[in-house]
């Protein structure tokens, strides 16, 4: 199988749903098929030394990843950085499964072959490419750009009750009047009513949601983003070359960009730029506070599902899949 052949298939998926982000779910194009049944033949048959499962891109998905990232409903598997996964297996030939995962340096090599949405370093794994953002986020209804303190001070911000971005609002002296709510979909339907000014929550599930209301965009961040990508083992074996390989392709030929714009409009990828600047926190004793920031929830009801090329049938197996593991968990984000 060529790597034009893979993204054709993940860019054919990205053309027939367009950018709509509507949570019904869309039927797949013939033009989908067809490359699917084109690469039937010889999808699962590449041979790549050191792949837990041969023939298969076994893929690790974080517990704690949120939607739009992950995404399960009804044993049914989507989300973003599926959608990448399914593009990366194609483009190697492979099949592709997945499991839940806690931490990735213990899962790599023993339960997968790679494992999305992790950041930061490790001698344990490395970290390839720059797929999605960590943060807590501000959106309103207006254009996008980044907020200034003044503009924040004393305004309604809806959120998540019990949520990181609850946390953190409680550390600012922003004197913002907080709006709690049981969803970000709710949080999100009062913005764009004006029940209230900001909605505060994870930039990739903000920019998801924003996209299914009018005149919803991000307005920075109230601390400084954090990439995160796929990790892998660390070395350079064939399954390492391998995946840095395949993702390099698809990211010289688009096919990241699109999924990411297709699932998340036109958020830019997060830096310090995009920091609301010189917030004002609490002080206990003389020290600032450190809130951690950990991915919201967001109830998203019933969502696209749609995969890339010859791996698309595979995501409905997950569930099935899944069942043979000692401690499963569910994926975190979605309420039914």
């Amino acid at each position: 199988m060529t790597s034009t052949t893979a993204r054709m298939c993940a860019v054919a998926v990205a053309s027939a749903l367009g950018l709509g982000l509507a949570g019904c779910q869309m039927p797949v194009s013939t033009s989908v098929e067809q490359a699917r049944e084109q690469m039937g033949a010889t999808v699962g048959q590449t041979s790549i030394e050191g792949l837990h499962t041969p023939g298969t891109l076994t893929v690790g998905l974080k517990n704690s990843s949120t939607a739009p990232l992950v995404i399960e409903s009804q044993s049914r598997l989507s989300g973003m950085e599926v959608e990448l996964a399914c593009a990366l297996a194609d483009e190697l030939g492979l099949k592709v499964a997945f499991v839940r995962v806690v931490d990735p340096a213990e899962a790599l090599g023993q339960e997968c072959d790679m494992v999305m949405d992790v950041g930061g370093t490790s001698n344990a794994y490395q970290v390839v490419g720059n797929i999605a953002d960590s943060a807590v986020a501000l959106f309103h209804k207006g254009p996008a750009g980044v907020a200034t303190v003044d503009d924040i001070k004393g305004k309604s911000i809806a959120l998540q009750d019990g949520s990181a971005s609850q946390v953190l609002l409680r550390t600012t002296d922003l004197q913002a009047k907080e709006v709690p709510t049981d969803s970000l979909d709710h949080a999100f339907k009062l913005l764009e009513s004006g029940g209230a000014d900001y909605v505060l929550c994870h930039p990739m599930s903000g920019a998801y949601l924003s996209t299914r209301h009018t005149g919803i965009s991000f307005d920075g961040t109230f601390n400084e983003p954090a990439s995160t990508g796929l990790a892998i083992a660390p070395g350079d074996g064939e399954v390492q070359t391998a995946i840095r390989d395949a993702y390099a392709k698809l990211k010289d030929s688009g096919v990241l960009d699109e999924t990411r714009r297709r699932w998340l409009g036109d958020i830019p990828h997060l830096g310090e730029e995009s920091q609301v600047a010189n917030v004002p926190v609490h002080q206990t004793e003389g020290q600032a506070l450190e809130p951690s920031y950990d991915a919201e929830q967001v109830s998203s009801g019933r969502l696209d599902g749609s995969t890339a090329g010859a791996n698309a049938a595979s995501i409905s197996t997950f569930g099935q899949e899944q069942a043979n593991s000692e401690t499963p968990q569910p994926v975190e984000g979605v309420q039914s």
